[in-house]
């Protein structure tokens, strides 16, 4: 079976430590790398002096991996004196000097892994860990806990961050990386090789510089295919609407988005749990009604997450089991003190609902309720049940224990109702993007196929011009070849028809990720939708047009009530022959 090009760093089967201080790799390896390991220690600013024969191996065999940390001044030398063992990836760790010229060294350790035939991680990288494997091959003093999901940073200080949290919390990673300077080894060539990792079931970014879009949406695309990917980007950008057309590429691609460090948090908590919604509507269950109230703050239309709606039989089946006062529409409050069993009879009778993608169990201390018992029982019942079961344990002195318990059985649990909401609407956003991700183009008909070769002309005699805008005439002549429907209509529309509601299809070319395509208001409500979530990269279906213009803020605040099936069929089609004409 052939092997990953990232395989030998990331799965060494020999190894040489090259370095002025102790690293934490060599406690943790195991039998196996240990017999094929080699520790060359040197003095501080000098360079080392490496053996001609590697531990384990035979002369003249290549090393997988070099793991290097040395102080700048010695670097170049260090590299050359590597060079005769021509090691298959290297990973340069951060010195505790600081580097007086930063772009020569950049500038160096791309021509040498170039040279040498080999994939070098940093400089100035955290390093990488394995928890698994026991490879602890970074500066971080503490080897994580195993877990599925795979942690990828481009930011040394926020990967040390991640690390200490997730350790407090009992929260494991099949993976964690900080990419440092991406002399070589860069974001996306990482992403391929977690997309392929069997031991990866999901991951986690923390970006500041996407690079080349082209290669980051390929590789992004590919990964979220196969596993859940979320993104956290930092830093909005100055340009117009750049941060929306961010999350269009990113829905495109399968990837979900968040927008806070304390997001990526719960992000990497629940995308442990293995129960995936098929949908946004969510039910909430409380001992109070307190809890429920704050979590409602963060599901709603422009939300990730809507408020399911129980049928009937849910509710008086709900009705009948808990007390006169209780509530048992959604959120479901009960404030007699919960037992194991009402907690499960609650919980079987909201997850039987059609209607019910997931639940969030919301629960407050109670001095008059068994609560480890009641956490117990959650423990046994969410990871087996057919929906998710997101749970929050308000709290702390007492709380927490609970809270651990149940992120040790195998399902999310969390100190606030807002975490615990937007826990949920991770995952109902993957789903989603995930649908969007699946689409493809249809065939083209026989009929109505574009003039390419007119439309063509026109742009190239109005270039032949030197001119950067269309006439109004050569405008109709375009849309008129790719059949997108024109009809003028009289200024003194009436107000109270629903045609003279402005509506807008806009395009702009984006520097990174091409045309994009915006549907939203038109007129002088047009300056309210800059920051709108109607907006989609082409080319579009029909399922995508139609999706762009429900998740426009003018179609669920003003149209959805007012335009009728055929006109919004008229509306979704002229989106996709809109969106044909700008991809061609």
């Amino acid at each position: 079976m052939l092997r990953h090009a990232l395989a030998s760093m990331f799965e060494p089967s020999s190894l040489v430590i090259v370095a002025d201080r102790p690293l934490p790799a060599a406690g943790s390896l195991s039998p196996a790398l240990k017999a094929k390991t080699t520790v060359v220690a040197c003095e501080a600013g000098a360079a080392p002096e490496l053996p001609d024969r590697l531990e384990g191996l035979a002369p003249g065999e290549r090393p997988d991996l070099a793991l290097v940390c040395v102080s700048p001044a010695v670097l170049p030398e260090t590299l050359r004196r590597l060079s005769p063992l021509a090691p298959r990836s290297v990973i340069l760790l951060p010195h505790e000097l600081p580097d007086p010229y930063p772009r020569g060294t950049l500038a160096l350790c791309r021509a040498w892994a170039e040279e040498n035939r080999c994939e070098l991680l940093g400089p100035r990288s955290f390093g990488a860990q394995r928890p698994h494997a026991g490879l602890n091959l970074s500066q971080h003093p503490v080897l994580a806990r195993a877990g599925r999901v795979a942690l990828l940073a481009q930011s040394r200080s926020i990967m040390a961050a991640v690390m200490d949290w997730a350790e407090d919390v009992h929260i494991g990673f099949s993976t964690a990386v900080s990419l440092g300077d991406e002399a070589v080894v860069g974001l996306p060539k990482v992403l391929d090789y977690l997309a392929s990792d069997p031991r990866t079931d999901s991951i986690v970014l923390y970006l500041e510089d996407v690079g080349p879009a082209r290669e980051f949406m390929s590789t992004l695309r590919a990964a979220a295919s196969v596993k859940p990917v979320i993104v956290l980007k930092a830093g909005r950008s100055d340009t117009d609407s750049g941060d929306a057309i961010f999350d269009a590429a990113l829905r495109r691609a399968g990837a979900v988005r968040v927008r806070y460090f304390v997001q990526l948090f719960s992000a990497v908590k629940v995308l442990g749990y293995t129960r995936r919604p098929k949908g946004r509507r969510v039910a909430l269950i409380s001992n109070g009604s307190g809890p429920p109230q704050l979590a409602m703050d963060l599901i709603g239309p422009d939300a990730a997450v809507l408020r399911a709606e129980l049928a009937p039989a849910t509710q008086r089946a709900l009705a009948a089991m808990l007390e006169p006062d209780a509530a048992s529409a959604n959120p479901v409050i009960t404030f007699t003190p919960l037992t194991p069993e009402r907690i499960r009879a609650i919980l079987d009778a909201v997850l039987d609902d059609p209607g019910v993608d997931g639940v969030l169990v919301l629960l407050a201390p109670d001095a008059l309720a068994d609560m480890p018992a009641v956490a117990r029982e959650l423990a046994q019942i969410a990871p087996k049940a057919k929906k998710p079961v997101v749970t929050c344990f308000m709290g702390d002195a007492g709380m927490r224990p609970l809270r651990r318990m149940l992120d040790d059985a195998g399902t999310s649990a969390f100190r606030t109702p807002e975490s615990a909401a937007d826990a949920f609407g991770v995952l109902a956003t993957h789903y989603y993007n995930q649908q969007l991700l699946l689409q493809t183009q249809p065939p083209e008909p026989a009929t109505h196929v574009p003039d390419l070769t007119a439309a063509r002309e026109v742009v190239a005699r109005v270039r032949a011009d030197c001119r950067r805008e269309l006439t109004s005439s050569e405008i109709r002549t375009l849309l008129a070849l790719f059949y997108v429907p024109l009809r003028d209509m009289p200024m003194d529309v009436a107000a109270a028809e629903p045609e003279s509601r402005p509506m807008a299809i806009r395009v702009r070319r984006d520097p990174q990720f091409g045309p994009v395509i915006r549907f939203g208001a038109g007129g002088p409500d047009a300056v309210l939708s800059l920051a709108d979530r109607g907006v989609d990269l082409p080319p579009l279906n029909g399922f995508l047009a139609r999706q762009l213009i429900e998740r426009s803020r003018l179609w669920r605040r003003v149209l959805a009530p007012r335009i009728g099936h055929m006109a919004a069929e008229a509306l979704q089609q002229a989106l996709v022959l809109v969106s044909e004409l700008v991809s061609e």
